[in-house]
């Protein structure tokens, strides 16, 4: 079930929802239309069944009236001929009407010959009927008085069933409305009663004769029927109209029928009940054969007042019953007309909200899609048409509390974040192009210390030649010394033997002056390469400032780059360490140089004293022999000087020996430089890698078209 609905868009879903609350709503009008169906067609059978009704109520109420006459006729040979065949004229035609009205209300009131065959009351047709009254009618009026009764009671009693039996199969024993109620109770069953009643009253009096043994017995039956119309039938006559009339403003309201004709009518019928009562119990006392033409007027008059206030009831009922079916009507087709207007405009809001929501949604996707590829200017775009077009409501009024438009406030969180993403995307296009700038900037930094290094390993290379020839000099001019001193021992020693030794002396200071000549030339070389190394040093410390100042904006510069440049500044602190490692280092060499120079200087001017004074007792070896004593002092005097040189070129060769080691240390330190530039540079290529695939990234989003 997920997937299909997955499957489906905004506006299907929202369509399947609404069918599925239409479906009950659709259920309910259904029962309700069914409902009122029902309600108009059982009114329409009530109808149906009082228009069906017509003929025999007339047939019932003229029946009686006929039979009076009949009876009057024969006993008392009054000439009733003209009464009896208008009455027999007006019964011939209801029959026709009701036979003719058959084909009409067969089907609905279930009356045909196959029905009432099957139901044995195959003598409630109409033709059946018709028959019994064609018997009835041609029965001499010379019979038996029992005759005529019996055919009379046969017929008025399959009458009377009739009527039960379209009262049930209508539906009209089953009226719903109180007022309806109580006139069909009047019209179907009280006043059929009424006209019965009053036909046994025409029996008993037609039966009465002039036996005394039967007076006792007809007045009782004459107290029986006084009182069963009296407070029977014409109290629930009475009660009746009562209880219609006052319910009757609950049931489509009140009717001026029921509320002043009926009543008048009643009145008229109950006073010409109440008159044809009083002249019953007046003749009670003196039952004889002549009462019979007293009474028959005063039962004329009581039927045909009754037949008036029976019709005006059916009229009031059919007129409620007409009522009850146009409301029924009405009702049923507005609530179709509800019905079917809601559903329109059902439709037509779930159409308009579905509508909306879908282009609100396809607006969103449109604005989302734009995002993710990138188009910027094309989202902001869309943006201004979703504003334009009213599903965008830009205004500082609105707040979360005042918005309730879940869709409003999706497109203001997207306009938020749109602007937001295009203030990050240009803060960081910004942010790449200063980390570019700073990168190129610090690879060109390193490039130049990579290249400052190279020299610096390179001077390093010629300081350290340099050290070790300066300390294979020294060494060479130790033992140089040393031999001087030990020869100038000797010397003393020679002096000693005598003149002899002159010209080995003159030799010898020969050999001293060509070795003080070497010993002064290299003691030069000595100072220049010290010279040397002086600036080598200089160019060092330098260099190691350099580095120290490079470093330093390194490390700045990798803080500006945040976490791209944490492994950059680590790498920034490592070449300032080793750069102040390489000052200090360098300080050092310095102060040792300076001092080697100081003591080759020393050397030289020694030497050079050395030599000229050589040179001099050379010169004057001649006069060496008159000059000994002095000879031997100097030579004696010497002594001390030259084991002081002696020493001095021991602390020369010692220096020459540090110097020898701090450049293999400055060395080794400007090989572990050159390592730490080469990972920086590899940091840096990545660094650049990084920003490069950043700006690649940024470079998707287009904001300008």
């Amino acid at each position: 079930m997920r997937k299909i609905i997955k499957n489906l868009k905004i506006w299907q879903q929202l369509l399947i929802v609404s069918i599925l609350f239409a479906i009950p709503i659709i259920v309910l009008l259904f029962f309700l239309l069914s409902s009122h169906n029902k309600s108009i067609q059982n009114t329409k059978y009530e109808i149906s069944g009082l228009e069906f009704l017509d003929p025999v109520h007339s047939i019932i109420s003229s029946l009686p009236k006929y039979h009076c006459y009949a009876l009057s006729s024969k006993i008392c040979n009054i000439n009733a001929n003209t009464e009896l065949k208008t009455i027999e004229i007006k019964i011939d035609s209801y029959f026709d009407i009701l036979i003719n009205s058959l084909n009409d209300y067969s089907n609905i009131l279930n009356i045909n010959d196959k029905i009432l065959t099957n139901l044995g009351k195959e003598y409630l047709l109409p033709n059946k009927l018709k028959q019994q009254w064609e018997k009835y009618k041609s029965i001499p009026l010379t019979s038996e008085i029992s005759l005529l009764k019996e055919e009379y009671l046969a017929l008025l009693n399959n009458i009377l069933s009739l009527n039960r039996y379209i009262a049930n199969e209508s539906h009209l024993i089953l009226d719903p409305d109180l007022d309806s109620y109580y006139l069909m109770d009047i019209s179907i069953l009280v006043m059929p009663e009424t006209f019965k009643q009053i036909s046994d009253i025409i029996h008993l009096c037609a039966s009465v004769s002039s036996n005394d043994s039967t007076k006792d017995n007809k007045s009782d039956l004459f107290q029986y029927y006084s009182t069963t119309l009296e407070n029977d039938l014409v109290h629930r006559i009475n009660y009746g109209i009562d209880v219609a009339r006052r319910f009757d403003y609950q049931f489509y309201g009140l009717s001026s029928g029921l509320q002043k004709d009926i009543p008048i009518e009643m009145k008229s019928y109950e006073n010409s009940l109440k008159d044809y009562l009083r002249r019953l119990k007046t003749i009670q006392a003196d039952i004889s054969l002549n009462f019979v033409n007293d009474i028959k007027n005063s039962t004329i008059s009581v039927l045909s007042s009754g037949d008036t206030f029976w019709r005006s009831v059916t009229t009031e009922l059919k007129a409620l019953l007409h009522t009850r079916y146009d409301d029924y009507v009405f009702k049923k087709y507005q609530a179709l007309i509800i019905g079917i207007a809601l559903a329109i405009i059902a439709f037509i809001l779930v159409f308009l909200i579905s509508s909306r929501i879908s282009k609100t949604l396809i607006f969103l996707r449109k604005i989302s899609d734009s995002i993710a590829e990138g188009d910027m200017a094309k989202a902001t775009e869309n943006l201004k048409l979703a504003i334009d077009k009213g599903y965008l409501i830009l205004d500082n009024h609105l707040t979360k509390q005042t918005i309730k438009d879940e869709l409003l406030i999706l497109f203001q969180r997207t306009n938020t974040m749109t602007i937001n993403l295009k203030t990050l995307i240009n803060q960081l296009k910004s942010s790449a192009q200063k980390v570019a700038d700073s990168t190129f900037k610090i690879s060109n930094s390193a490039r130049e210390l990579e290249t400052t290094v190279a020299e610096q390993a390179a001077s390093t290379n010629e300081v350290n030649a340099t050290s070790r020839e300066i300390s294979a000099n020294s060494s060479s001019l130790a033992k140089t010394m040393n031999k001087i001193s030990a020869m100038a021992s000797e010397s003393a020693d020679i002096v000693d033997k005598g003149l002899k030794g002159l010209a080995e002396i003159n030799s010898t200071m020969s050999s001293l002056i060509a070795s003080a000549k070497i010993i002064t030339e290299k003691l030069h070389t000595i100072q220049e390469k010290s010279e040397n190394i002086t600036q080598v040093i200089e160019t060092i410390t330098k260099v190691a400032n350099q580095t120290n100042l490079l470093s330093l904006n390194a490390a700045i510069e990798a803080e500006k780059a945040g976490k791209f440049g944490i492994g950059f500044s680590v790498v920034a602190q490592e070449i300032r360490r080793l750069a102040d490692q390489t000052s200090v280092a360098a300080l050092d060499i310095e102060d040792m140089i300076k001092e080697m120079q100081s003591a080759v200087n020393e050397g030289v001017t020694v030497v050079e004293n050395y030599s000229n004074e050589t040179k001099i007792s050379s010169e004057k070896t001649v006069f060496i022999s008159n000059n000994i004593t002095n000879a031997i002092d100097q030579i004696r005097k010497l002594e001390p000087e030259l084991e002081d040189i002696n020493e001095g070129m021991q602390m020369q060769s010692e220096a020459a020996n540090q110097i020898k080691e701090a450049m293999e240390q400055l060395n080794i330190v400007a090989n572990q430089t050159r390592d730490a530039l080469i990972e920086f540079n590899k940091a840096t290529n990545q660094l650049n890698e990084v920003v490069s695939m950043m700006n690649e990234e940024i470079n998707k989003f287009i904001f300008d078209k």
